[in-house]
């Protein structure tokens, strides 16, 4: 579980008791989480507190353990401030997309040595969620914006849904009637 201030907690029991296992890092404010399916001991942890609000706390990139979570690396994307989702692709446990507030989607095709930016140039528009078909992995859906507090002094626009089948080299809106409210939380 990735907390907005309290880190990643880990329940080895079916959530009866949890343990911190991110506390030995200099940030704690998680983001996203994700598990590789066909290795759970692969765990990538995206920083940087998602629900934008005027008391939200940064984050310090990505980072990423190969042990269950008892050893952690940091793998880049410092500057991001705020990862809100990581997808994984099915097969390959090094292809890694993140979507970060601030706009752009990032990817690592060799389990975070290296990023590039494959979606950064719609202005300032948020993803908040990614998904990769797991039949079809270079199939990516990519959805904008973000729910907001009306308090906060940030606003991170949509303008619909975003679909490549090239693994992220180039995409289009498939749903633009969405408008520049849309707000996606979650794709599945």
């Amino acid at each position: 579980v990735g907390t907005a201030t309290g880190g990643l907690w880990k329940s080895n029991n079916g959530g009866i008791s949890w343990k911190p296992v991110f506390d030995g890092q200099d940030v704690l404010s998680i983001g996203a989480v994700a598990i590789y399916q066909k290795n759970p001991n692969i765990i990538w942890v995206g920083t940087g507190e998602g629900n934008v609000r005027n008391s939200t706390s940064i984050g310090g990139g990505m980072f990423k353990s190969v042990d269950g979570g008892k050893t952690w690396r940091q793998t880049g994307l410092e500057k991001t401030e705020r990862i809100n989702r990581i997808a994984l692709h099915p097969d390959n446990p090094d292809i890694v997309y993140a979507g970060v507030s601030s706009g752009g989607i990032w990817k690592t095709i060799n389990g975070g040595d290296t990023w590039t930016p494959i979606a950064d140039d719609f202005g300032s528009i948020s993803f908040g969620a990614i998904a990769i078909d797991p039949l079809e992995p270079n199939t990516v859906y990519a959805g904008t914006g973000e729910v907001m507090s009306r308090y906060s002094s940030t606003i991170y626009y949509g303008n619909g849904l975003y679909k490549s089948t090239d693994a992220g080299n180039t995409w289009f809106n498939i749903a633009p009637e969405l408008g520049e409210y849309t707000h996606t939380g979650d794709l599945v």
